[in-house]
Parts: C-alpha cells; sequence; structure tokens
C-alpha cells in the first residue's frame, strides 16, 4: 500500500460503541493487504486511544493526576502534537471526544497532527444497547448519559482512571461537531453500511486517503475482521480494551440489534431527543 497522507494522524473518531475499532482493525488489515489481524497489536504500539493517561505523563513534563480537568483538557492538544510524531506516519488513532475547543480556545485534536479524519455513525438505538452492555448498566441510565449536554467519559472520580477526560456532550451535539467543524472535513461513515457491505466501506477509506490498494485487499480485510474471527481471538487471547463490566467487548456486529429488545418507552426517548440527527443521518 502507497499513496498515504505524508504527515499527522488518521483519526477514527466516533460516539462510544459506534465500530470505531472494527474499522481500526478492518483499515489496519487492509493497508497490510492481509487477512488476519493481530487484536491486540495497537496496544502495544500505545495506539490506541488518543487520550490514553500514560501517553500524556509519557510526553508531557508534568502528570495528569496533578492536574484538574480544565488543565488536562488544555494540556491535551500539546500532548498530542508531541506524541503524534513518534509514530510510524499516519498511525491510525482513536479518538470519543467530541470535535471541540479546550478551555485554552484551542481544537482538542489538533488540525496541525492531522492527516485526516474519519468520523463513524452508528444507530443511537443501538448504540444505548451496546453501551449498556459494555458499561453494565441499564439501557436507561445510557439513555439519559446519551442525552447530557455535559457527558464526558473518564470524568475523574477517585482512582485516576486510565483515560484521560473526553469531552463527548449528547449523541447528537458529538455528531453535529464532527460534521459542522471538523477541519479538514472527515469521511462520515456508517456502522450499517459496514455491516452490509465492508468492502465497499473500505474502498471509500482507501480513496479518500489516497492509498493505493491492491484490488482485493478489501475483501481481505473483511476476511480477517469478521465478528466470528474478532470474536475467537478475543476468547483466546483476551482484548486491551474491553472493560471489567463487559463480558465481551465484540458482541454481535449487527445492525437494528435494538429492535424487540429495547422497550417503547425507551425507542421514544431516543427519537425525541435526538430525532432531528437521525433523519439526517438516514436513520
Amino acid at each position: 500500500m502507497t499513496g498515504a497522507p505524508a504527515s499527522g494522524a488518521i483519526w477514527l473518531a466516533s460516539y462510544p460503541k459506534s465500530g470505531n475499532t472494527w474499522l481500526r482493525l478492518a483499515m489496519a488489515a487492509m493497508r497490510a493487504d492481509s487477512d488476519r489481524i493481530d487484536i491486540n497489536g495497537f496496544r502495544e504500539r500505545n495506539e490506541v486511544i488518543a487520550g490514553l493517561r500514560e501517553t500524556f505523563d509519557m510526553v508531557m513534563p508534568f502528570d495528569a493526576a496533578d492536574l484538574g480537568v480544565d488543565e488536562i483538557l488544555t494540556a491535551r492538544p500539546e500532548m498530542t502534537r508531541r506524541f503524534v510524531p513518534t509514530l510510524p506516519a499516519c498511525s491510525l488513532l482513536k479518538a470519543h471526544d467530541a470535535y471541540v475547543r479546550t478551555p485554552g480556545g484551542e481544537w482538542l485534536i489538533p488540525p496541525d497532527a492531522t492527516a485526516a479524519y474519519i468520523h463513524v455513525v452508528r444507530d443511537p438505538r443501538d448504540v444505548a444497547l451496546s453501551f449498556a452492555a459494555h458499561r453494565g448498566v441499564a439501557v436507561d441510565e445510557i439513555i439519559t448519559f446519551m442525552g447530557d449536554p455535559d457527558a464526558m467519559l473518564a470524568r475523574p472520580h477517585g482512582a485516576p482512571s486510565a483515560q484521560l477526560p473526553q469531552p463527548l456532550g449528547c449523541w447528537s451535539s458529538h455528531t453535529a461537531s464532527w460534521l459542522d467543524d471538523a477541519t479538514p472535513a472527515p469521511l462520515l461513515l456508517r456502522y450499517e453500511d459496514m455491516v452490509a457491505d465492508l468492502p465497499a466501506v473500505l474502498r471509500r477509506v482507501a480513496a479518500h486517503l489516497g492509498w493505493r490498494i491492491t484490488a482485493d485487499a478489501p475483501e481481505r480485510a473483511a476476511q480477517a475482521t469478521r465478528f466470528d474471527r474478532l470474536q475467537a481471538a478475543e476468547a483466546a487471547q483476551g482484548f486491551g480494551e474491553r472493560p471489567q463490566a463487559a463480558a465481551r467487548f465484540f458482541r454481535s456486529g449487527r445492525a437494528d440489534g435494538w429492535r424487540g429488545v429495547l422497550t417503547a418507552d425507551q425507542v421514544r426517548r431516543i427519537e425525541v431527543a435526538h430525532g432531528a440527527m437521525m433523519a439526517r443521518l438516514g436513520y
């Protein structure tokens, strides 16, 4: 594979449980032109999540544990500028943050450390179901969280988290921030299209990034990241991104799994809160 952008990270941005990890593994397999993938390989290279505390403490002259939330967020763009050049060119970095400015006025994910953005979305009714299983909490709690304009991942509570604080906002505003504010403009991908035809989605990714790939690389990557294979690999070797509350990270890889599972009231709450953005995305 040749033809990738010259510098900066390729950011894969999404609200949690929207297919970010699956896409990242598939892109890595496509870039390697392989029908096999090491699901924990990213963890070994410290590339998994843009907001890891260990990354901050490694590249910054002070520890995140000594800072408040606003101070950490203000420092994160500089952390990124220091970290990205230590990685292989155009590494794939996962981000769940909304595309927002820090308290200091900079973009949290700085464009000057960026080769390209890809934004992945998923039907929020399926997100609610998957996110609840991921966190080991009730679906109603997640629906409330998805509607919170101040929602944040890894907000400090007691012992320090392995992740830095990551501002989300509500599901709708998170999506709008990437679609309307991010520069350069991201490639928008839908989880449901990945389920329906992953090779076609991967060809769009390659075109967006300027990757020159072999004709069958997308199909080989799709084979490498079939959910039965990912589930088998997780069962055999574990997966570094699985939280303790979740029985497994790779659950089903389905679209429309919410049907017949969410109650009518749960569906109503999601659609009332996010109907405008759902319509914009074709849900």
